[in-house]
Order: structure tokens, then C-alpha cells, then sequence
């Protein structure tokens, strides 16, 4: 199994985080985004289950250039989106125990139950899948890692709201929800479940958002536009956002979500932050 992780806690217990920092000295907020993604290429660079590395660091390359980075494609897009998602996520939760990051909460807003909370870590989940990523074990890899890092994610402290429309639950299957009660309760002060009272939600609000504030003070933000594992679609919008919530398309982003969410009597993510 050690080889379909991503090897984060090795890399911050045998590499020093200050040798990752920029050698010339920078305000607060560019050597914590200098560090975090060389860190973010470090991860991808030593990940052995990562195919094609050069189009992965090509998305990267962009969302730190850019701030975020949008494109429409086929399902071939889910890989390196959501390795670099699960990244940032584990990364994220090794920061918040390092003491970088002081408070981290974060929602995944999906159809249904998000995914990686229906799939234990070890053995057979081909069920909760489409039948496209059964057949693709690039694909499944991505699946499975999740489902550890979201466990990670959640043992260092972080704090997730897994949201969904009422309907989503009917969606999952009696051994899938049997999984989720499981983490919800092994996770019961920091894993929430909150169902939105409505029939489907926005396909463009699908995927997770995250805030968090560093050791200065100051609050960034990170989120996916994606699909969730059992809804394939052909011709999708993919997209990643990450930098400081007053970044001109971080915010927006950001503010698309909470506000979709709160219209809609979700979680209130600012508020939870702070909490």
C-alpha cells in the first residue's frame, strides 16, 4: 500500500522546511507560497505512482503563476487534478502540525457522499466507481490515495464538512454509508456531514474548498472545480484556485461557493474557520 501514498510525512520528517525557502528574504506571504509550492513539486516529483509528471507540473506551474488555472476536457483531466488535490491536502494538514497554519476547515461539496469517506483505505471498492476509472488504474490510484489522505487529513487536526443534497444519500449503497457512519464517528469533533435540503446541487460548485490561516495571520484559500468518481462526464470543466482570499480570483471562487452554500443552508465556512 505504501507505494499508492503520497510520501509527505517522509519528506517533513527528513527535510528540513527551511531549506525549502527561498534564499533571498520575502515578505510573510510569498515565502509561505514559495515555500508550500516547492514543497507541492517535491511531492509530485517523488510520487513513483505519477505517469505523466511534465503535464502535472505543467497544471502547477500555472496555479502558481496564475493563482488558478480552468480547462474543459474528458475524464483523462481527473489524474492530475486530483493528485495535485490530494497534495495540497495532506500537505495542508502537515503544516497545520507544524504550526504554519493555525486553523484549517475545509467542506467537500459533491452529489453524493463525497467518495473517499465511502472506501476503506485497504481492500475492494470497485462498486463505488464508474465503470470508466474501474478499467483505468491510473484512475483508481487517484481513489484510493484520497481515501488515506482525507484520514490523515482529519487525524492532524483539520476540520471537514462533507456536504451533499438530501437525495445524495440514496445514492451510496448500504456498505458505503456502513464506511461513512464508521468515519464520521472515529472523526465525530472534526468530520461533519450536512445534507443541503435541496434535489442536486450546481454542477458547478462540485468539488471541495478550503480555508486556512498561516502562522502570520493572514488567510488563504484553496478549491477544486471537479466530478466525483461515480459521475463521468465527457466534455467537463476542471479548475483549482489557490492563494491569499483577497487574490482577485481566489476570492471570487471562494465567494461563489460560501455563498452558494448559504443560500442553500449549508455550512458557513468563515465562521467555522475561526471556531
Amino acid at each position: 500500500m505504501g507505494r499508492l501514498l503520497f510520501c509527505l510525512t517522509f519528506f517533513l520528517s527528513s527535510l528540513s522546511l527551511h531549506a525549502l525557502l527561498p534564499l533571498t528574504p520575502c515578505p510573510p506571504t510569498k515565502e509561505f507560497r514559495a515555500s508550500f509550492f516547492v514543497l507541492l513539486k517535491a511531492c509530485i516529483d517523488h510520487n513513483q505512482e505519477i505517469e505523466n509528471k511534465t503535464e502535472v507540473l505543467r497544471i502547477v506551474q500555472r496555479l502558481e503563476r496564475d493563482k488558478s488555472v480552468v480547462e474543459t476536457g474528458d475524464d483523462e483531466l481527473r489524474i492530475p487534478y486530483v493528485m495535485i488535490q490530494g497534495c495540497i491536502e495532506h500537505i495542508l494538514a502537515c503544516y497545520q502540525v507544524l504550526g504554519k497554519i493555525e486553523d484549517l476547515v475545509g467542506a467537500i461539496h459533491t452529489p453524493t457522499v463525497a467518495t473517499p469517506c465511502c472506501i476503506r483505505v485497504e481492500g475492494p471498492f470497485e462498486d463505488v466507481l464508474d465503470k470508466t476509472i474501474r478499467e483505468d488504474v491510473s484512475k483508481i490510484l487517484t481513489v484510493r490515495t484520497r481515501a488515506q489522505i482525507v484520514r490523515d487529513y482529519l487525524a492532524k487536526g483539520g476540520k471537514l464538512f462533507i456536504v451533499y443534497p438530501e437525495s445524495g444519500i440514496a445514492k451510496r449503497n448500504p456498505e458505503q454509508l456502513a464506511i461513512y457512519r464508521d468515519v464520521l464517528t472515529r472523526f465525530s469533533k472534526r468530520l461533519f456531514d450536512w445534507k443541503l435540503p435541496i434535489p442536486a446541487i450546481d454542477a458547478q460548485m462540485i468539488g471541495a474548498t478550503y480555508l486556512f490561516q498561516t502562522s502570520s495571520g493572514e488567510v488563504f484559500a484553496f478549491s477544486i472545480k471537479s466530478r466525483q468518481a461515480n459521475d463521468i462526464q465527457k466534455n467537463a470543466e476542471w479548475g483549482l484556485w489557490f492563494g491569499r482570499l483577497s487574490d482577485k480570483a481566489v476570492n471570487k471562487r471562494v465567494q461563489e461557493v460560501c455563498s452558494y452554500l448559504k443560500a442553500h443552508h449549508g455550512p458557513d465556512l468563515h465562521a467555522a474557520l475561526h471556531r
